[in-house]
């Protein structure tokens, strides 16, 4: 028989400047049972990804060279009903 935990649905968000304190937390907090645990850094990469530019590509030509940017389309970025949106 499965071991219950006291808090099913909790969910728990981590943000620390160290690694180390992150995966600590995260280890004791998977011992107590609880599973749904997300790190703060995944949602500003998250949010990075959706609204932010990321250079994805350099075409190289004899004199020069150009970056390929990448970023979402402006009536995307200018609604903030679209955060709810996003998935951690």
């Amino acid at each position: 028989m499965p071991k219950s935990t006291p808090f099913p649905d909790i969910q728990v968000l981590l943000g620390d400047e160290s690694a180390f304190a992150r995966r600590t937390v995260r280890s004791m907090l998977e011992q107590c049972g609880i599973r749904q645990i997300i790190e703060a850094s995944d949602g500003a990469d998250a949010l990075n990804d959706a609204f932010g530019q990321r250079q994805v590509s350099t075409i190289y030509a004899q004199a020069n060279q150009y970056r390929v940017v990448l970023e979402a389309m402006s009536q995307y970025r200018s609604d903030p009903s679209r955060l709810a949106r996003l998935y951690v």
